[in-house]
């Protein structure tokens, strides 16, 4: 996988939700609400130091994880009810963690000075 943007993503998650199907296009509105909800993520995932990155350039890494924890956000403006919804957010928490451990493995190492006693 390429690098991807939050257009992009906002489109997957649609999908990922059943908003749209795969050969529909988002409308604008649909879009404008996902990629807000991105980026409020996006700000979050940055303080807690798990989104080391620019959206217009999402790491392969990051993307499935982000992708699914939008999805958590995006259900309830979009009306997901039902088994999907649980479904949906248990893929949300399993992102969060996917998201965290790619994080860490994604941090350059630290040198450690050991001293003599």
């Amino acid at each position: 996988m390429a690098a991807t943007t939050k257009a992009q993503l906002a489109t997957r998650v649609l999908r990922r939700i059943g908003v749209l199907g795969q050969n529909q296009t988002a409308s604008a509105a649909d879009s404008a609400l996902v990629e807000a909800i991105i980026d409020d993520l996006h700000a979050s995932l940055r303080r807690d130091g798990l989104a080391p990155f620019y959206l217009t350039a999402i790491p392969d890494g990051a993307q499935v994880p982000l992708e699914m924890m939008v999805a958590g956000r995006a259900i309830t403006p979009f009306g997901v009810t039902g088994e999907r919804r649980q479904v949906i957010m248990a893929d949300a928490l399993a992102g969060r963690r996917d998201l965290s451990i790619w994080a860490r493995a994604a941090r350059p190492a630290r040198d450690v000075r050991i001293t003599g006693f």
